[in-house]
């Protein structure tokens, strides 16, 4: 079987593991049907332009949006080396930006998905590809995508100033950009509400409601929920105020968190997983209000929207963990909770 074979074949397989027709894929990539049944049966050349488009209708932020980490993990390393393999081949610098996007495409997400279930070393790795990936692309989005996913283990790590200075940068240069339209405003907006989390973790109520402010004017002059798109970062008015009220928690205003959170509407379809991380931080709040059945309330409903991010999410162990020391008597749902993420005792 030679790579084209090969490329091919796996496309069919993973056109079919999503549950896809050809006619769908053909749409959703923008290319005919008949190329797309000759690539599958083989019999014409699935050339790196091709495999570019798509990737994005079968990678693998559609898979983590709906909850499916552990079969988006399991697509990664044939998707990521079929595209990555097909950049060295590439002729022309359109042909090299659509194959970075689709990279991109499947690096974002798997970074995501490693850090919600706690494999932080390993998103490391995946955000330093991310940076190489932008390096190359020469594109200012793929710039602010790298900031983006660089500062996440800023987050973690605590090095609040250095993340803040690394968004700034980035910003400056999507502000110098050639052109400043929808997308450049999404990207400058997901920057923001990156900063205003790095500001909420630094201790800076001011500095978090400054970024807040600006993503919110951005979101509303927009007006459109984009969580659908790899590129925005899920940025819109509903993951806006999803940031408002995280970060209200980060600085330890619990009951401004849970006014933001009661007056919050969520649209219909808005997806699990980012709804699902919202009530894994409202469960926060209210631990620390001492609201403990309110708390294993919101993880159950964070279990119910997305239950293998929250299985193995390292907020929600910490929460149980907590309900489980302030409890000293028998508390039967909290304990069937606590064996469901087999946290043991």
């Amino acid at each position: 079987m030679n790579d084209e074979e090969a490329i091919g074949r796996r496309i069919a397989h993973f056109r079919k593991a999503r549950g896809m027709t050809q006619v769908a894929l053909a749409q959703q990539a923008s290319i005919s049907l008949s190329l797309l049944r000759k690539v599958e049966q083989e019999s014409r050349e699935a050339t790196p332009v091709l495999i570019a488009a798509v990737a994005k209708p079968l990678a693998i932020a559609h898979l983590r949006q709906a909850d499916r980490n552990a079969q988006a993990l399991a697509r990664v390393p044939a998707l990521l080396l079929e595209t990555t393999a097909a950049i060295h081949t590439m002729s022309t610098a359109a042909e090299r930006e659509q194959l970075f996007d689709a990279v991109a495409t499947v690096l974002h997400p798997t970074m995501s998905i490693l850090h919600a279930t706690g494999y932080d070393d390993l998103a490391t790795i995946v955000a330093d590809r991310i940076a190489w990936t932008a390096a190359q692309w020469g594109n200012p989005l793929a710039v602010g995508l790298a900031a983006h996913t660089r500062t996440s283990s800023m987050l973690r790590h605590g090095t609040y100033d250095v993340g803040l200075r690394l968004i700034d940068s980035a910003r400056a240069v999507l502000d110098s950009a050639p052109t400043r339209d929808d997308t450049t405003l999404r990207m400058i907006g997901s920057l923001h509400l990156r900063a205003a989390d790095l500001s909420a973790r630094a201790g800076s109520a001011a500095g978090a409601s400054a970024h807040i402010s600006e993503a919110r004017d951005i979101a509303e002059y927009l007006r459109v929920e984009t969580d659908h798109l790899w590129r925005n970062l899920a940025f819109g008015p509903t993951n806006t105020a999803f940031h408002d009220v995280a970060t209200a928690i980060e600085l330890g205003d619990g009951p401004r968190a849970l006014t933001l959170a009661r007056d919050l509407r969520i649209p219909d379809g808005f997806p699990p997983t980012r709804t699902g991380h919202h009530f894994m931080d409202i469960a926060r709040a209210y631990l620390w209000q001492g609201r403990h059945e309110q708390a294993l309330a919101s993880l159950q409903r964070a279990r119910e929207l997305a239950p293998q991010q929250t299985r193995h999410h390292p907020t929600t162990r910490e929460v149980v963990r907590m309900l489980v020391r302030a409890h000293r008597h028998t508390n039967k749902p909290l304990a069937r909770f606590n064996a469901w993420i087999g946290a043991g005792g």
